[in-house]
């Protein structure tokens, strides 16, 4: 009995060797008989088709936020899209729509940047600024070290 368990488990071992080897011998054949490509490449499916149904509804984002005088925020710009902030990020790194996602982070970030000037508590706009724009704060030091530096070394012979 072990020795036909054994027997079995090789073939079905063999098969999917096999069927490994073929399929990666096909691979851009296959993808193109899979309808959904996309899914299988693990991509995440679009939410929006052309950059215009997006800019619709970015414009509108803004204009909202004008009217109720509210503040850009990237959070809020993505819950207007239906997208998570990960999602918004994804969208950006999508070849057709890196344009127009940027555009309008650019608007939420120099709308941050405003803030400063207006005074008052600046602490919240700073950590927007540097969590979702990669701003820093620098300072330099300027070091003028003048020192001596002396090695000794015992080597031993064999």
């Amino acid at each position: 009995m072990k020795y036909i368990a054994g027997i079995f488990i090789t073939l079905v071992i063999g098969t999917l060797a096999i069927i490994t080897f073929i399929l990666s011998q096909h691979k851009e054949e296959i993808y193109e008989r899979i309808e959904f490509k996309e899914w299988y490449t693990m991509a995440a499916p679009r939410q929006y088709k052309s950059v215009e149904d997006l800019q619709v509804l970015i414009d509108k984002y803004f204009e909202d936020c004008d009217t109720k005088e509210e503040p850009y925020t990237i959070t809020g710009l993505a819950l207007a899209l239906d997208l998570t902030r990960q999602g918004l990020i994804n969208y950006e790194e999508r070849e057709e729509f890196v344009d127009t996602i940027k555009k309008a982070k650019l608007k939420v970030e120099s709308y941050a940047e405003k803030q400063l000037f207006k005074g008052g508590n600046t602490a919240g706009v700073i950590f927007s600024l540097k969590n979702n724009y990669n701003w820093v704060d620098k300072q330099e030091i300027k070091a003028d070290v003048d020192t001596d530096i002396t090695l000794n070394i015992d080597i031993e012979e064999w």
